[in-house]
């Protein structure tokens, strides 16, 4: 009787077994997918550069303008910032991040109020010259 009672002891674990496994393997996998998308979701991304070629493309421009925005000066609203990969223009690399960057720059509003700045001071320094000339001071008049 023992031989039996253990024959069908094996039978119901592996019943059981069987039952809880199918369950318990889908509750860990779903446990473990939801530990990995909270783990990667607080690691920085990754910003992906782009070919001069491409951002042209992306923001349906020539190449040659897209080029003559990397030439701009420092603090120009147009300048279009790039990471030097090689010794040629060729290798110049351009991160997502700062095309967003430079959309969020170039905006109709914000052109102009760089125009509207640049206006201002313009006519600033016409007036500082013609005061100049008249042998003026800005505390005079």
């Amino acid at each position: 009787m023992s031989q039996n009672n253990t024959l069908l002891m094996e039978e119901v674990l592996k019943s059981f077994v069987e039952k809880v496994n199918g369950p318990l393997t889908t509750s860990m996998e779903q446990i473990t997918d939801s530990w990995l998308r909270q783990y990667f979701a607080q690691r920085p991304q990754p910003d992906p550069q782009y070919t001069a070629q491409e951002v042209a493309e992306l923001l349906a421009l020539e190449v040659s303008t897209v080029r003559s925005y990397f030439k701009k000066p420092e603090g120009h609203v147009r300048r279009l910032p790039f990471i030097q990969c090689t010794d040629t223009a060729r290798g110049y690399r351009v991160r997502l991040s700062d095309i967003r960057a430079w959309q969020d720059r170039n905006l109709i509003d914000a052109l102009k109020r760089a125009e509207q700045q640049a206006f201002e001071e313009k006519a600033a320094a016409i007036g500082a010259k013609r005061r100049a000339r008249r042998g003026r001071t800005p505390n005079s008049i």
